[in-house]
């Protein structure tokens, strides 16, 4: 991202599950963005965009939508989060049957894990489909993909968010692929030309 867009980007590391369930990853990613926050001189603190991957995509929506103040981004860019699937991790299921969607117990084992506590999985900072939607940024990319039990979920926040009044958000699909497709993707394949037509 940076390369081909010349924005200055910072890959940061948060503590994870289960050793450190919720807030940790919370907290990490609340302080990484005050210390981005706090030197305007280093940073242009109107244009601060926040973006995540699967886990990351779900801290990168609720740490916009809840943590901060409405404005603090400019924009909130989520691939394949998890916004609401740890309330019914059954009922969820992916659009296209013919990939490698999370099993129904991988995504209790997550939710357990993460919330070892017994926190409410409602809570907005946990799951972000449970947020006030005038608390996101005003520009909103959602990409979700087929084989993936968690898109729905995450197209239908995409939806709510479009309905409501002032914002630009972008919902789209990668078909004919798994969660995590870019981590695996090979020049010439599908997932590779998709992944490619993300970052072009």
């Amino acid at each position: 991202m940076s390369q081909q867009t010349g924005y200055t980007v910072l890959d940061v590391q948060y503590r994870l599950a289960p050793e450190n369930p919720v807030p940790a990853a919370l907290n990490d990613t609340e302080d990484a963005i005050k210390w981005v926050l706090g030197r305007p001189t280093k940073f242009d603190t109107s244009k601060v965009a926040i973006s995540g991957f699967s886990a990351g995509g779900n801290l990168a929506l609720a740490v916009s939508s809840c943590i901060f103040p409405p404005e603090s981004f400019s924009s909130v860019l989520a691939f394949c989060p998890t916004v609401e699937a740890f309330v019914d991790p059954g009922a969820v299921a992916a659009p296209d049957p013919n990939g490698r969607p999370f099993l129904t117990f991988i995504l209790r084992l997550f939710a357990s894990c993460y919330m070892l506590h017994g926190h409410d999985p409602k809570d907005p900072r946990i799951l972000p489909a449970y947020a006030e939607l005038d608390r996101f940024p005003r520009q909103v990319l959602i990409v979700t993909v087929a084989y993936d039990s968690l898109a729905v979920e995450a197209e239908n926040l995409a939806g709510r968010l479009r309905e409501s009044s002032g914002r630009i958000v972008v919902s789209e699909r990668m078909e004919k692929c798994n969660h995590a497709w870019d981590k695996m993707a090979k020049k010439g394949c599908l997932d590779g030309k998709q992944k490619n037509g993300l970052t072009s």
